[in-house]
C-alpha cells in the first residue's frame, strides 16, 4: 500500500481509505529537500573530480581517484537523485489522486 495511506479493511474489501494530507505534503517535501541535497553532493563530487584532475593528487593514486569520482560515485548519486525524484512524484501523485476521489465520492453522495 502507499506511503502513508492505509485501508481500513473489512472481511477483506476496501471499507475506508485515510490519508492525512498534512503528512503526505510533509513527505514531499522532505524528499524535495533530500533530491536538492544528494544533488549538491553530486557537484562537490565534480568539483572534487576536476580539483584531483588539476594535478591536486599526481600518480597512479590521483588517477585511480578521479576514476572512482567520475564512473562509479558521480552516476550512482545521480541514480540515487532519480529514485528520489520518482518517490517524490508518486507522493504527490497518489495525494491527488486520493484527494480527487474523495472530492468524487463527495459529490456522489450529496446528490
Amino acid at each position: 500500500m502507499p506511503l502513508f495511506i492505509r485501508g481500513i479493511f473489512n472481511q477483506g474489501n476496501l471499507d475506508k481509505i485515510v490519508m492525512d494530507v498534512r503528512e503526505m505534503e510533509r513527505m514531499i517535501q522532505l524528499l524535495s529537500q533530500a533530491a536538492q541535497r544528494v544533488e549538491q553532493t553530486g557537484q562537490l563530487v565534480q568539483e572534487t573530480s576536476k580539483f584531483l584532475d588539476s594535478g591536486a593528487m599526481l600518480g597512479q593514486s590521483g588517477t585511480a581517484m578521479t576514476d572512482g569520482l567520475k564512473n562509479r560515485l558521480s552516476p550512482s548519486v545521480a541514480s540515487l537523485v532519480d529514485t528520489i525524484r520518482a518517490a517524490e512524484r508518486y507522493c504527490r501523485d497518489e495525494m491527488v489522486d486520493l484527494q480527487q476521489a474523495m472530492q468524487q465520492n463527495i459529490k456522489r453522495h450529496s446528490t
